[in-house]
């Protein structure tokens, strides 16, 4: 059983993964999950530098705008278990597809924000699928390679290897350069 997916010895109701997704290149589903990953970390943290340009821009006080990012974590924190429990009984794949299009919407709301109520929305909107795509994601990413490569994937499919390689390569480089 070196490339079971847990579901296959899950209860039924688990979501898994269909037909479809197992035919796919692990590369090309580790890569859109990567991409996803990236695209909600940088939807995430992007605002959190930028209160006093968003306040300026919202004309709204910078606590306000600094309200943004908390709105976010709020979205993530109710989002999480109401978008697993709502996509359960989906497909794997369906359910990405759905979290990643609510992502896109939300963003598209917040690009077009006329004003701070309507950008307060969309970052709520935006955070719903946040925890529910990084635990489906990581599923996903386990169940399309051998077992021995699973912890790999995970870590590659939430987008930490666009962090940690960098990272590690550095502290490589200096060791190499220390007598």
């Amino acid at each position: 059983m070196a490339n079971s997916s847990c579901c296959e010895r899950a209860p039924a109701g688990c979501a898994t993964i269909d037909s479809a997704s197992r035919a796919a290149s692990p590369g090309l589903a580790l890569a859109a999950l990567a991409v996803g990953a990236f695209g909600i970390g940088t939807t995430e943290f992007a605002p959190m530098g930028l209160p006093p340009v968003i306040a300026q821009g919202m004309d709204v006080s910078i606590p306000a705008a600094g309200m943004l990012v908390s709105a976010y974590a709020v979205g993530v924190l109710a989002g999480a278990p109401l978008m697993t429990l709502a996509l359960s009984r989906w497909s794997r794949r369906t359910a990405l597809i759905v979290l990643m299009s609510i992502f896109t919407v939300g963003n598209i709301l917040a690009a077009f924000a006329p004003n701070y109520a309507t950008l307060l929305l969309a970052r709520l909107v935006t955070s719903m699928n946040h925890g529910a795509f990084f635990g489906l994601g990581s599923l996903v990413a386990a169940s399309v390679v051998p077992r021995h490569r699973q912890a790999g994937a995970v870590i590659a499919a939430s987008g930490l290897a666009m962090v940690l390689v960098p990272a590690t390569r550095r502290r490589r480089a200096r060791s190499a350069r220390q007598p």
